[in-house]
């Protein structure tokens, strides 16, 4: 085996080790150990959100990618190998990392482009066969959208689980970064 790799995760995801975004770090983070590397792997209650409900909830449609990065720029991240995240949410901590020589390798992971999600719940929503709110279609569900490019615009590599998400992602990568397709979880 090569080198131990030294792993920082944060999952912007309430922690379900058989579920949602949480499964896909929990699965890479056996795999990883089972091959000797360390990995950290932190989820959505560990990112100082407000404790009361409602500013919860205002905090992670508005702010959560602050919210992580913060709670990113706290670790030791020179002790790391590789930071990642998923759906932009690194991308201010990672826009911070970019310039810099020494620095672990920054990954965005996407598992499932919300610029989708957000069209066809807008489609949906005209049709009448489901409602969604006004703030919904012009704040929070176009918030995600941004989050999900600024992701990929600060990343070394960006990976996909889709050919959706990757013929997508593609041109929007910047020069001397990557994307890559792995297999759906």
């Amino acid at each position: 085996m090569t080198q131990p790799l030294r792993i920082l995760f944060m999952s912007h995801a309430a922690d379900d080790p058989n579920g949602g975004a949480s499964r896909i770090y929990h699965m890479l983070t056996a795999a990883l150990q089972a091959r000797g590397h360390a990995v950290d792997l932190y989820h959505l209650k560990d990112f100082g959100l407000p404790a009361t409900p409602a500013a919860a909830k205002l905090a992670a449609r508005f702010a959560l990618p602050r919210y992580v990065s913060r709670f990113g720029a706290k670790r030791d991240l020179k002790h790391y190998d590789i930071v990642m995240s998923s759906s932009g949410m690194t991308a201010p901590l990672f826009r911070s990392l970019l310039p810099q020589k020494n620095r672990p390798g920054l990954v965005n992971h996407l598992h499932g482009l919300s610029v989708y999600d957000h069209v066809a719940n807008v489609i949906e929503n005209e049709l009448g066969h489901f409602r969604t709110s006004f703030g919904y279609r012009l704040v929070t569900g176009p918030f995600q959208n941004r989050w999900d490019l600024a992701g990929i615009r600060s990343a070394d590599l960006t990976i996909v689980q889709n050919l959706r998400d990757l013929s997508w992602a593609q041109p929007r990568v910047p020069a001397g970064a990557e994307v890559r397709m792995i297999p759906a979880a």
